[in-house]
């Protein structure tokens, strides 16, 4: 599954990534939104403050591994939700600019014989950062964004109701 969208990020969307205290990203119905949120400072006695929450829409994209090692297209159509926390990706939020496109790159079941054996699973999560001027996406800045590697419970970052993800 693949997304994308023609418009990139604001000056806005990068101030609220830059001074954000936590970035997440959330995949559903076919909406992938990443949300900024800002903190109400700790030992307000302000009973009305409130965190500050930004949410910019990104493109994705979704594959899903088999058991052998190549793209599961069954799989990968049957996911219903992704979600990673991106809390140690400050450094990216630096690099980019106002018309720069942002795409997450999911992939589930990414394991090995090692990992299969002992009944783990690795799913993980890339950030490419599309420049403005590179308008049909050819040449990307990737960089890894989290991973996830442990048992096939709800903490993984691929879900599928479908097929136990």
């Amino acid at each position: 599954m693949d997304t994308e969208t023609a418009t990139g990020l604001s000056k806005a969307d990068i101030t609220a990534l830059r001074t954000a205290d936590d970035v997440y990203v959330n995949v559903y119905e076919g909406v992938c939104t990443l949300t900024a949120k800002k903190r109400r400072p700790y030992g307000t006695d302000d009973p009305w403050a409130e965190d500050k929450r930004h949410d910019i829409v990104v493109e994705f994209s979704l594959l899903a591994y088999g058991q052998h090692g190549g793209t599961d297209f069954d799989l990968t159509a049957s996911i219903t939700t992704c979600y990673a926390s991106l809390w140690h990706c400050e450094g990216i939020w630096q690099i980019v600019r106002p018309g720069d496109r942002l795409k997450l790159r999911f992939s589930a079941n990414n394991n090995s014989d090692n990992l299969r054996a002992v009944g783990y699973v690795r799913d993980g999560v890339e950030i490419e950062v599309i420049r403005k001027a590179d308008t049909d996406g050819r040449k990307p800045l990737r960089f890894p964004a989290a991973d996830y590697v442990g048992p096939n419970n709800s903490a993984r970052f691929v879900r599928s109701s479908a097929y136990g993800l």
